[in-house]
């Protein structure tokens, strides 16, 4: 098949190529974002939380909690804690709801929430558990606290932290929990799901039960 660009595009092309490939490799990549950056609003959602004082207020919030809480929020082993980057761009999709605003105030109650979960100490562990289900381990513990946030320990190591439905009607918690007493229902965002009833034998409560 003839080239309908001329019989020199091809060269043109190539040399274009050759000409820009040592500048590509010099750029660097992109910053990752875990926050609003009131600098350089790249983001619609970040317009709107910088010139907000509640917004960026409970941005300033979640930030101070992601300090103490770093090391396992922005590369969590487990696959049941949202890494903090995921959680951002889930946030600044926000601004694809028609309700961006509020769909913001539940995306960071909910990040704020898990962020403190994870840096809180425990004395002890809470009630031992057996599920059914891919999204967590058959047996585990799983401490409620005051707010209906839960932890879940699998062999004394945190897998997961579950908040109770945020009803704002914009924004889904990555793991939300449901029922209490004889089951509970463990739902990701991604789809794996679990039924937890607790054992027979209860273990001691935790102090911040």
């Amino acid at each position: 098949m003839a080239n309908r660009f001329g019989p020199g595009f091809g060269k043109l092309t190539c040399l274009v190529a050759l000409s820009i490939a040592p500048f590509a490799k010099a750029l660097p990549p992109p910053v990752e974002q875990y926050g609003a950056n009131c600098a350089d609003t790249t983001y619609a959602s970040d317009q709107l939380i910088c010139n907000d004082p509640s917004l960026l207020e409970l941005d300033r919030k979640m930030l101070a909690a992601l300090a103490d809480a770093s090391a396992i929020a922005i590369s969590p082993t487990s696959p049941m804690i949202e890494a903090q980057p995921d959680w951002f761009r889930r946030r600044s999709m926000c601004a694809l709801q028609a309700g961006h605003r509020a769909c913001l105030v539940a995306a960071y109650a909910e990040r704020t929430a898990v962020l403190v979960a994870l840096t809180e100490a425990i004395g002890s562990f809470g009630r031992v558990h057996k599920c059914t289900g891919s999204a967590i381990p058959k047996t585990v513990e799983i401490v409620v606290k005051a707010d209906g946030a839960v932890r879940i320990f699998d062999n004394k190591r945190l897998i997961a932290v579950a908040l109770p439905v945020l009803d704002s009607g914009y924004w889904m918690p990555f793991l939300r929990i449901t029922g209490n007493g004889k089951y509970r229902t463990i739902q990701s965002i991604t789809g794996a799901v679990a039924k937890c009833r607790p054992n027979s034998k209860k273990e001691p409560s935790s102090s911040n039960q």
